[in-house]
């Protein structure tokens, strides 16, 4: 799981639905795209005026798209999307 923080922009969640891809970039300059397999209902359901409203919003990716040891997504990883 992700939790994304929206810092710029005003995506919808057409945008972050899943089957859509995002770019992820390391602070280091890495980048990886992943593929958004859901969303997360940790805090509540996933709706528009929750993402405008608390500007986070947790997605879930595949486990070998999160990479491991120093390859894994970690905070400071900024995201960047949708992808085609």
């Amino acid at each position: 799981m992700l939790r994304l923080r929206l810092t710029a922009g005003a995506p919808s969640m057409t945008d972050l639905a899943p089957g859509c891809r995002i770019l992820l970039a390391s602070p280091g300059g890495a980048t990886r795209e992943v593929v958004i397999l859901g969303h997360s209902a940790t805090v509540g359901r996933a709706t528009q005026a929750r993402l405008e409203a608390t500007r986070e919003l947790d997605v879930m990716i595949a486990r070998q798209d999160a990479g491991e040891g120093e390859n894994r997504v970690d905070i400071g990883w900024q995201v960047s999307g949708p992808i085609g």
